[in-house]
């Protein structure tokens, strides 16, 4: 009986420490940041979570605005908007970004935040 309950651990143990990265027990990953852009994947993102949750529209229950890019760009460069969503992580105050989102958001920052 001990015998076999030893090799049942030594054979756990073996098989659990073979290696597997994410993609290969995943799948692929959809997240390319290095392909951001506002347009096609900032803008989407404040507007679905930073817009719709009537915090950064106007009317909404906060002074700053994320309905374009200028308003959007004013916080990149005094720096509110990087210490928030990406140092922080306390915005969007009632909804996780997923890893992907800021990676998005991360990358297009560091390139300059353009208007692209």
């Amino acid at each position: 009986m001990k015998y076999t309950l030893f090799i049942f651990l030594v054979s756990f143990y073996w098989i659990s420490c073979t290696y597997e990265n994410e993609e290969d027990f995943f799948g692929k990953s959809d997240c390319e940041p290095k392909n951001a852009s506002y347009s096609q994947h900032i803008q989407s993102i404040l507007n679905n979570h930073c817009g719709t949750s009537g915090c950064h529209i106007a009317g909404g229950s906060s002074p700053v605005l994320f309905e374009n890019y200028q308003q959007t760009k004013s916080k990149v460069d005094d720096g509110t908007f990087y210490n928030r969503v990406i140092v922080l992580r306390n915005m969007p105050p009632h909804y996780a970004l997923s890893d992907c989102q800021i990676q998005y958001i991360k990358y297009w920052h560091d390139i300059g935040a353009p208007d692209n």
